[in-house]
């Protein structure tokens, strides 16, 4: 190969890496579009495709650990009870995640049912592994692949109306989160999302240091007055896609702040995304962004 050649080779080389930086594809509970959600399997899973950050949610145990989960229950359309029954929708909510130690929650099976939603999703027996469980099987796993340990976007689910119920009060729960994040020795490698504010205003005052983001739902594009629900200035923006247009990239920019979306999972919207310079992308399907981000690069 002529110098020339080799020379072009790398710059072509060089200049899809630096575009496919420029955007983070992280993992929504892994990969929940083709393997059960927030279950070790779909975190490798997702890391295999290429996603950069996996998102998780975190919620607490009777014995005050965090367990990897996305409702404080045991959701009836994920789980079945320890002997492989089935959960009734009108009693999942007295299966509380709260009230169980972990080694109790750990009982109950999650990926063996289809989702009408996820039809790709391929069915695992899995449990809902607590969060030093699923932070070890990622180090041996990258370990084992050769590949860099992928930023971690840790959600804690949390509501004012879950206190004493379905979670601790935010000082408590906030105190639980932070003993096993230091332990893990993660500050570097994490960025941390809540739709409570209150939560992500006591970790401030613990932890300011840490790169904490507001989620937001609802209808508002407005992003000045959604982010006065909080007394510091967040690391990253996080409205669901719907929510985000010029407007709302405009004012991140301008504030200097990141912009990550959820949950994306269309190709035609995360093309929209990329046009509109999001930074971070959340999405059930990582290798379909992958895919975009491929494509806008190769033309």
């Amino acid at each position: 190969m002529s110098k020339a050649l080799v020379f072009l080779w790398l710059f072509a080389a060089c200049n899809m890496v630096d575009h496919n930086k420029q955007i983070t594809i992280h993992g929504h509970r892994g990969c929940r579009g083709l393997m059960p959600e927030n279950t070790m399997p779909g975190f490798y899973k997702a890391l295999d495709m290429g996603a950069e950050a996996l998102e998780i949610d975190l919620v607490c145990t009777a014995d005050g650990r965090m367990l990897i989960s996305h409702d404080p229950y045991m959701l009836s359309e994920i789980c079945t009870k320890p002997d492989g029954s089935l959960i009734a929708k009108e009693e999942e909510q007295s299966l509380n995640i709260y009230k169980m130690s972990l080694a109790e929650a750990q009982t109950y099976h999650c990926g063996t049912l289809p989702i009408a939603r996820f039809p790709q999703q391929q069915l695992i027996k899995s449990h809902k592994p607590s969060f030093i469980e699923f932070v070890v099987g990622i180090k041996e796993y990258c370990h084992s692949k050769n590949i860099a340990f992928p930023l971690l976007n840790i959600e804690i689910k949390s509501e004012p109306e879950w206190d004493s119920i379905f979670q601790p009060e935010p000082h408590d729960y906030t105190n639980l989160f932070l003993d096993e994040f230091n332990h893990l020795q993660l500050e570097k490698k994490a960025l941390v999302q809540s739709f409570d504010p209150r939560i992500l205003e006591s970790i401030h005052r613990k932890q300011p240091e840490l790169k904490l983001m507001l989620l937001i739902g609802g209808e508002s594009k407005d992003v000045k007055p959604n982010l006065e629900a909080l007394t510091f200035k967040p690391y990253a923006y996080n409205p669901h896609f719907s929510l985000v247009d010029e407007n709302v990239v405009q004012y991140c920019n301008e504030n200097n702040l990141e912009l990550m979306v959820w949950t994306v999972n269309e190709k035609a919207d995360i093309e929209r995304m990329v046009e509109l310079g999001v930074q971070h992308i959340i999405t059930d399907y990582p290798d379909r962004a992958k895919e975009v981000l491929l494509q806008k690069a190769n033309r």
